[in-house]
């Protein structure tokens, strides 16, 4: 996999040259090296442009070189670098912990989809999880030391939920990121993330009707939710004041970070869904 970039030119020249078959080309992103570089250079290291700045470049590097119609997978990112860092070496990785990476997941996504870049896998690195001692310690990973699945785990259930047909839509809040599916049945599913630039809390609460073309009534409209207060163990633990977990908290906090609906029912004749969106809030609606 590709982790340097000026390796890229001369390899593909190289393939060209001697007429080399090459199937896809896979390359890892993490948008900066991590929050100390991106100081230095005076940018945001959790912004998704970083991301796609980065695979702008790939693609040019690509249609120069005359393989511009290779199958991209990235197969490795992260938001930031740093990926055998915790929070003791930087504190700013406790967002691995908090629903600001399911947004930054789900706002990835979206620029993805609006950009037109083919990603055909966006595969996450978990390398480093096999050094935590204790609960929350900022690692990479989907789980924690006993086994408290991560809001970054549950927004990869939640998008695995997504249909195979992207649907148009329009918003007028550039702060509402939106990536309508629907699939050969008429089946839908939405995401809905709600985060400005840098993630930060200060995003003020506000409502969103979403509002459908399909008809709905008669279908089963169902909600999941990862924000402060839903689907996440740390705010949680957070809330409890305590550094030594008992065995009933563990199993609290494994409760909390285990996915559920927060509504399920059957739509009526009301074709809206209105929802409550809070920073870096990350919704996913279902309707089948």
């Amino acid at each position: 996999a590709l982790h340097i970039e000026e390796f890229l030119v001369p390899w593909l020249e190289f393939l060209k040259e001697n007429n080399l078959k090459i199937d896809f080309i896979s390359y890892h992103n993490y948008g900066c090296l991590g929050f100390y570089d991106a100081k230095v250079l005076g940018v945001n290291a959790l912004n998704v442009n970083n991301h796609l700045a980065k695979h702008k470049r790939l693609v040019n590097a690509l249609e120069t070189c005359g393989y511009q119609h290779l199958p991209v997978v990235i197969d490795e990112w992260g938001a930031v670098g740093g990926g055998f860092k915790n929070i003791t070496q930087v504190p700013e990785l406790i967002f691995r912990e908090t629903e600001v990476f399911p947004s930054f997941f789900a706002k990835l996504i979206y620029k993805f989809i609006n950009s037109d870049y083919i990603v055909d896998k966006l595969m996450l690195c978990l390398s480093g999880q096999h050094e935590m001692t204790s609960e929350f310690t900022g690692f990479r990973g989907f789980f924690t030391l006993n086994s408290i699945a991560k809001p970054i785990y549950n927004a990869y259930v939640l998008a695995a939920k997504l249909k195979e047909n992207i649907l148009k839509c329009s918003v007028d809040d550039k702060n509402v990121f939106v990536v309508p599916t629907i699939d050969e049945n008429k089946n839908l599913a939405v995401m809905v993330s709600y985060s400005n630039e840098d993630l930060s809390e200060n995003l003020p609460q506000r409502e969103e009707v979403l509002s459908f073309d399909e008809n709905i009534i008669g279908k089963t409209v169902t909600l999941w939710r990862i924000d402060k207060n839903h689907t996440n163990p740390y705010r949680k633990y957070e809330k409890m004041g305590v550094d030594i977990l008992s065995e009933e908290q563990i199993q609290s906090l494994r409760e909390e970070g285990r996915l559920k609906p927060i509504a399920r029912y059957v739509a009526d004749e009301n074709q809206t869904i209105t929802l409550d969106l809070t920073a870096n809030s990350l919704i996913l609606i279902t309707v089948e």
